[in-house]
């Protein structure tokens, strides 16, 4: 049995979480400037996306936030059936995350669910836990921007409406919300009812990118 102990989880949720909303993934920095190159010279669309690739380099070169929205820190852990963490798991991981935030001078967006008073420090994380086989111990985080959880929405649908229904709500209620959402954290959510061929045109747009770091395995 191989033993960890809880705190040296918190380094690595603090880097993770800097990390995460400080830098986006190459392939989508790639993405944003190849699809403002094939917009037309002084369009609208060029300029945008032109500025968030520029938005992209200046965040990861001052280690700033892409966004002011630096979400709700989601944190998965996956931990192998041969290790024991020594320690209380869920202080260590919210000390880590209020490490990041207010280190990485990052907004706290947390209230508490009945005091309705902001937590000061991004906590408590939404912790995911998965038990595989092992011994190693793996670490991720994603920030969940809160402007796709403002335009969320719950639906009913019966066993009929099939794969066909789903996509339907999925389509009209990201329609109706429009420019009101953060898409970067959309595409987790609906990646299970895309297509291939619809998921390999998602993956090859600049925008809806959900943004995941994976920490080092422990």
């Amino acid at each position: 049995m191989r033993i960890v102990a809880a705190e040296e989880l918190t380094p690595v949720v603090d880097a993770l979480c800097r990390e995460a909303c400080c830098v986006l993934p190459e392939s989508l920095v790639t993405a944003l400037k190849s699809a403002a190159d094939r917009e037309a010279p002084n369009s609208a669309a060029r300029a945008v996306l032109g500025q968030l690739a520029e938005n992209a380099d200046l965040a990861a070169a001052t280690q700033r936030p892409c966004c002011q929205d630096t979400g709700m820190a989601v944190v998965f852990i996956d931990i192998g059936q041969e290790l024991h963490i020594e320690g209380d798991l869920y202080a260590a991981v919210n000390a880590g995350v209020a490490l990041g935030y207010t280190g990485g001078h990052m907004r706290a967006s947390v209230l508490g669910a009945t005091s309705r008073q902001n937590t000061g420090d991004n906590t408590p994380a939404v912790v995911h836990i998965r038990l595989v086989p092992g011994d190693r111990l793996r670490i991720s985080a994603m920030p969940k921007g809160f402007g796709s959880e403002n335009m969320s929405k719950l639906h009913m649908l019966t066993p009929a409406d099939g794969r066909e229904g789903i996509l339907r709500v999925i389509a009209e209620t990201v329609t109706a919300a429009g420019a009101k959402l953060l898409a970067e954290t959309d595409q987790l959510c609906t990646a299970l009812v895309y297509s291939p061929e619809q998921w390999e045109r998602v993956q090859q747009s600049p925008l809806g990118w959900n943004i995941l770091r994976e920490g080092v395995e422990l």
